[in-house]
């Protein structure tokens, strides 16, 4: 027969568990696509094949307040993700500082949270051939 102090310590234990394996769930993963901001993305269809309009995607566009404020989105194989306040503000970064002034290829590192990116780093890719990480 359990008594309760046996009970209380192994839910406590299941507890102490829980908590050491949630950090890692969260794993660094890897995505590459194309940098546009959330207002030019709404222009994206499912089903269709949007490469011109994100290889079109200028930095006059996204340099734009409207731009600026909505936020950005990675755009890979077909999918949309939206990054974080972070992640957008180093999309920002990462279009101004490009050698290209359209089409900004990234590789982009974070933690996937929902349908957002929580991200670490953007690398620019615009120098490189495409290619898929995941």
């Amino acid at each position: 027969m359990l008594t309760k102090s046996l009970v209380t310590r192994f839910l406590l234990i299941i507890g102490v568990l829980q908590l050491v394996s949630v950090p890692a769930l969260a794993e660094t993963q890897s995505w590459t696509g194309y940098l546009i901001d959330q207002n030019s993305a709404k222009q994206l269809t499912s089903g269709k094949d949007n490469e011109p309009l994100v290889t079109n995607y200028s930095r006059q566009t996204a340099m734009k307040s409207q731009a600026r404020k909505s936020g950005f989105e990675l755009y890979s194989n077909g999918k949309r993700f939206k990054l974080d306040k972070n992640g957008s503000k180093l999309a920002i970064s990462a279009i101004e500082h490009s050698i290209k002034t359209k089409g900004f290829h990234v590789l982009i590192k974070g933690e996937i949270s929902g349908d957002e990116i929580k991200v670490q780093a953007i690398s620019d890719l615009s120098d490189t051939p495409v290619q898929n990480v995941q």
